[in-house]
């Protein structure tokens, strides 16, 4: 019995850390996205619909323009809790830090 709750605690473990790693691995992709528009445009867009990715409620990624030149990347890890993309620093970081 201690077995199976082991593996399954681990099953839980390895089924999160891969949806995680997808998720980020979009969010690259839409932060490469969003800066060549950037450099096409010479401002960032609005909306993510302008680089050709439909925005929706439900996720998984989520974008806002802060101003001409910021913006934040983000999805979810659980309740409470999100990945950042720190444009400046270039990478992620989770906002419980």
């Amino acid at each position: 019995m201690k077995f199976l709750n082991i593996a399954t605690i681990i099953l839980c473990f390895c089924f999160c850390s891969s949806c995680t790693d997808k998720k980020q691995k979009l969010g690259e992709e839409i932060i490469a996205k969003i800066e060549n528009y950037k450099k096409a445009n010479g401002h960032l867009p609005n909306h993510l619909n302008e680089i050709g990715i439909v925005e929706k409620e439900e996720g998984p990624i989520y974008y806002t323009k802060q101003n001409d030149t910021s913006y934040i990347i983000y999805y979810g890890l659980g309740l409470g809790e999100s990945m950042v993309y720190d444009f400046k620093k270039k990478q992620w970081k989770s906002d419980r830090q």
